[in-house]
């Protein structure tokens, strides 16, 4: 089978809930075709925005089969899979693979921090039980307690077809530009960050791509900016920028979950709360947020 890549604007999916903190499954078949609709490059479900840790494994099957079918092919669409039990992330990636994912991406387990060693032994592991499949790595030290160094991705490089890509979510633009350099001695190497505010660097310097949060509540806004980007058309891909900044700063970078789903409750997006015991918004903070993006002109 022929997988496709994840460049460009990737989606950090969010799962939406009803009332009752149910998966509202009818509502991500809409959220999965207005991504597509908008300009979206690629679909990366079950991660951090995803809230993959609250969610039971049923749950995350049935979510990733959802997708799957709803995409329709259109996009590419890789599976975070990762847990603390190697036996789930086994179990999810053989899932993932059987319905026609082109990938999965794994966080390294977060409760224990690991040592390097058990960190390569891991993806290693995972390399080569699923030989044929795509890989990423997930970088996000601040969650798991451990950083995924340069050296453990240059090893596993040397050793493994498969392993496809790092997502970066360290928020540390040294460690990133540390996984790019690595793109001189391996050029498939696909390297995408995290952190929606760094788009414009990632693009000047050339990396594959960006895994956002918040193209979940402004997909149009970040489709514009990578046109005007590749159309080199500086006045207006800075002004698209800007106005990315300063929805990153209304909405504190995502530090709190609900405040991406708040977004897109105030554009009219029927997503539901983040699952308990994340905080929701208060009526009062999300009218807050509200006035203060209605202060901007965008999409």
């Amino acid at each position: 089978m022929e997988y496709k890549k994840l460049k460009g604007i990737v989606t950090a999916v969010i799962t939406p809930f009803d009332e009752k903190g149910k998966i509202n499954f009818d509502i991500l078949k809409e959220h999965i075709n207005f991504l597509i609709k908008n300009g979206i490059n690629a679909l990366y479900p079950l991660g951090t925005t995803g809230e993959f840790p609250l969610l039971s494994i049923e749950e995350r099957k049935k979510i990733a089969e959802i997708i799957i079918e709803e995409n329709k092919g259109r996009l590419p669409v890789v599976i975070q899979v990762g847990d603390d039990n190697i036996n789930v992330i086994e179990n999810l990636t053989k899932h993932a693979k059987s319905i026609g994912a082109d990938g999965v991406a794994v966080v390294i387990p977060y409760y224990y921090n690991l040592l390097d060693e058990e960190v390569f032994n891991l993806y290693d592991y995972l390399a080569k039980k699923f030989s044929d499949f795509p890989i990423y790595l997930y970088n996000i030290p601040q969650i798991t307690g451990v950083p995924i160094s340069k050296n453990i991705v240059k090893k596993l490089l040397l050793k493994y077809k498969n392993i496809w890509g790092i997502k970066d979510s360290s928020g540390d633009f040294s460690k990133f530009l540390d996984f790019l350099k690595l793109k001189d001695e391996f050029p498939n190497f696909l390297v995408l960050n995290g952190t929606d505010k760094y788009i414009l660097n990632v693009y000047q310097l050339k990396a594959d791509g960006i895994v956002s949060g918040f193209s979940n509540c402004f997909p149009k806004l970040f489709h514009e900016f990578t046109q005007y980007f590749l159309e080199n058309d500086k006045k207006k891909y800075m002004e698209s920028y800007r106005k990315i900044l300063q929805i990153c700063d209304i909405l504190q970078n995502g530090a709190i979950l609900d405040l991406i789903k708040g977004a897109c409750r105030i554009k009219g997006k029927n997503v539901g709360k983040v699952r308990f015991p994340l905080k929701s918004l208060t009526l009062e903070e999300e009218n807050k947020i509200k006035k203060d993006l209605e202060l901007l002109t965008f999409n």
